[in-house]
Formats: C-alpha cells, structure tokens, sequence
C-alpha cells in the first residue's frame, strides 16, 4: 500500500510483480499503461527466475501454458550511484548508443555504461544480454582517475596516466561479455577537454604537450604523436588553459596561454600540417570559444 517516496530524481522499477492464485493454463493478467511504452514484456517465475513468456502491445495478456524461456529473464534494476556523495561520476560521454559514466571519488578507474538505447538504465538480466548494462573498472599499473570519454572509431577513454581503447570481439559492438579493454599509451592527459578534428583526437598531457590520438593500422593501436615538437618554445614555462577548434575555413587551433598569450595551431592531419604561431594584441587573452556563424567558424 505505500508508494516510493523520493527528494529528487526519479525512481525507475525495471519491471512490476503480478502475483496471482488463477491456475497457470488459464491466467490473464491486465495493467494501465505506461508513459511512452509501445509494448510490453511478460515473464512467468520458473524455478526462482522470471523468464519470458510473451509480448504485447495491449494492456492484457493470456498466459495458456505457455513455455517459458529461462535464457530471458526479467531486468533487475540497479542505480550505481544510489549511495550519494563519493559515488557520483565526474565525466560522461556516448557511444554505440550507450551513455557511459566514469570517474567517481570512490572508484576514479571505473566507468558505467548504460542499457543499448536506454540513457538512463543501469538493468541487468541473468543470464546476461547483450545490451544490458556494463560496469568495468580499468586494471593498469596504478591507478589512474578517468578524465575524458572520446567517441573515435572505438571507444577511447583518457586516464591520468594512460590511454585506453575499449572495443569488442572483432568488429562487433561489445557487451557485457565480449568488451575488451587495451592500454594504448602510458602518457595521461590533463583535465582540459579534448578536441575532436576529423577522425582524430587532440588532447593536452602533463608538461604542456598536445598529443594526437590517431589510429595507426600497422601497429593496430591509437597513438599519441607530440605536434609541439617544432613549437616547444611557445609552450614551456607556461600552462594551456583552455583552447577551441575552429575547423572552416582554415583548421585553426586556438589556445590561450595562463599568462593572456593567445597560440594558433593551423591543423591539416590529412595533409600532415602543423604550424604554430602567436596571436597578439594589446590587451591579454583570458578564454576562447567557436561559435558557427553561416559557413564559418568564428
């Protein structure tokens, strides 16, 4: 007789319990329907286990006998952050239509992918499905707080102290059974935000250096090539604290500099350009930002 209470957010179930005394060859079970649902997942309990036994997108179902299939049971809702303070994630990113969480005070190598499609649920089944939800922690040398989630061609999650690249078998999208976690690098980034330019990455690790996360097919792995290399005057004795992309028309790379020095990065990966130079003017640069105007990125 009482219902959830909460001071916030929402309460998700992952399913609802029917109980019933009917004879199992002859049981109807009715509902209301649900916000948004366009059909709806019956499960009868075999041995302790909800399994499936039908779908429909009515809101009654006759249950004549029929076989249940224990391989398919009912989603068991799960919040991973239910515990408050210390648990919440820090950083989030998309991928195979999955939203991924990572980075909490508690756990700082861990990352929470939600169900495929389903942004905000954490459900899994036993046995498990393919686009139940995925919790994993990264096992490296030390361990490193998870500061970045790039969409790439595979999934690459940036560390403190290192690169990692998650896939699963073969050229499938992974699951909870088949994802695959690979160290790429041992270089670690900074806190500021990555840049995505075509099929590649730039992200800024410690000591001032702008690294280029690209896939190299030889050696089956993304790389992280230093392009400060032929600029490190402009970058040394000084901290970059915020930077911007503005690919049309010319592919510039615009960084300020903790002390109002403006850097522009003119950056062709397919052409192999990198050129560096100063942006000046009488006052300081404080922050940047790219703002699409028409055809052009300002």
């Amino acid at each position: 007789g009482y219902t959830a209470y909460t001071s916030g957010g929402t309460v998700r179930p992952a399913f609802i319990e029917v109980d019933t005394h009917t004879a199992p060859w002859d049981l109807e079970v009715s509902w209301n329907a649900a916000a948004g649902a366009d059909s709806y997942n019956i499960y009868r309990e075999e041995q302790g286990l909800y399994s499936f036994i039908g779908r429909t997108d009515r809101l009654e179902f006759q249950d004549n006998f029929i076989d249940a299939d224990v391989s398919d049971t009912a989603p068991v809702a799960t919040d991973p952050f239910e515990e408050g303070a210390g648990f919440w994630p820090s950083t989030t990113g998309f991928f195979q239509q999955r939203q991924i969480y990572a980075n909490s005070d508690t756990f700082p190598n861990r990352f929470w992918m939600t169900q495929t499609g389903v942004f905000y649920n954490f459900a899994t089944s036993s046995p498990l499905r393919d686009d139940d939800a995925i919790i994993a922690t990264l096992a490296a040398r030390r361990i490193n707080e998870i500061r970045h989630v790039i969409p790439l061609s595979d999934l690459v999650i940036l560390t403190s102290g290192a690169e990692f690249r998650i896939k699963g078998a073969g050229d499938n999208a992974f699951t909870p059974s088949t994802i695959n976690i690979k160290p790429q690098s041992y270089y670690g980034s900074t806190a500021l935000r990555p840049i995505v330019a075509g099929d590649v990455a730039l992200y800024l690790s410690p000591g001032n250096f702008v690294r280029e996360l690209a896939y190299e097919f030889a050696a089956d792995k993304f790389t992280g090539r230093d392009i400060t290399v032929l600029a490190r005057h402009l970058l040394d004795y000084s901290e970059i604290v915020d930077w911007g992309f503005a690919p049309s028309p010319y592919d510039l790379i615009w960084l300020i500099r903790d002390d109002g020095t403006a850097l522009v990065l003119t950056y062709q990966n397919e052409q192999e350009v990198y050129a560096w130079t100063r942006a000046t003017t009488q006052g300081d640069f404080k922050s940047v930002t790219v703002v699409r105007e028409g055809d052009i990125d300002v």
